[in-house]
């Protein structure tokens, strides 16, 4: 019977720790190096090109970590994942009991095999669907725990014709939605992003985003001026020229949120 080949991608900011990952896993006839990336954004783009079985994930990496590149991901584009990390004081149980493994730098070659054993046991048996329904439930749960500093995204991946570009969230005037997608205005450009606006309002801080209508998620560093006409419409003002028009029961939460802002 023919081995099956297991193609892997090693993400590390570090250019040491990717070294020492690829000497391990070097001359092993089940094992096809995929690729290596510095960082979360380079490893979003190269998951989607080269689909990888199994990827070494670091967990902190700067602009995007490990968590990040996870939920940049649709559910069945995530690889298996062994996540790699420095830090034990709450990572590792979680880890231990969402992920395939983690590994503990430093690690040695007995932990690293036992780890990569587990990866073959899983992707042998095929059970993709359940690893990503777990790393899901685990990014929920991290969200919500206390302990958890908030982590929230500096950047959106953006999908387009097989490449991805990163959009800065503090460059994002407002959000309008259409269906399962929402489209970002950035100044005069705009992006459309595969995402509902519920998905993408609970990603970003609330401390900056508000949502003034159903279909308008607005950054409150944007809105320049508030108008109310004769017939009591409000409408917001924006930096970049925009109008747009306020839900009569945002009205007075949005005056709230602009004045918190401006105490910031």
């Amino acid at each position: 019977m023919k081995e099956q080949i297991i193609r892997v991608l090693v993400v590390d900011d570090e250019v040491l720790a990717r070294r020492m990952l690829k000497s391990l896993l070097k001359n092993r006839p089940d094992i096809e190096l995929a690729g290596e990336c510095r960082s979360g954004m380079e490893a979003v783009e190269m998951i989607l090109r080269e689909k990888p079985d199994l990827v070494f994930l670091d967990v902190q990496m700067p602009e995007m970590n490990g968590f990040q590149v996870i939920e940049a991901l649709k559910p069945e584009e995530v690889p298996e994942i062994i996540f790699v990390t420095a830090y034990d004081q709450f990572a590792v149980k979680a880890f231990d009991i969402h992920a395939i493994d983690y590994l503990l730098k430093p690690f040695d070659d007995e932990r690293f095999e036992k780890s990569l054993d587990r990866a073959r046991l899983h992707i042998s048996q095929n059970k993709q669907n359940r690893l990503n329904r777990q790393l899901m439930d685990f990014l929920n749960q991290w969200r919500e725990k206390d302990q958890f500093q908030e982590v929230l995204p500096e950047r959106i991946p953006v999908k387009d014709h097989g490449r991805i570009s990163f959009v800065a969230v503090r460059e994002i005037d407002w959000i309008e939605a259409s269906d399962q997608y929402v489209t970002l205005h950035c100044d005069k450009k705009t992006y459309l992003v595969r995402e509902t606006m519920n998905e993408l309002e609970g990603r970003l801080s609330s401390k900056y985003f508000f949502r003034i209508h159903r279909s308008s998620l607005v950054n409150l560093q944007s809105v320049k001026e508030l108008r109310v006409n004769k017939q009591g419409e409000c409408h917001a003002l924006l930096g970049d020229g925009s109008v747009l028009k306020v839900s009569r029961n945002k009205r007075a939460e949005l005056e709230e949120a602009l004045l918190q802002t401006q105490s910031n």
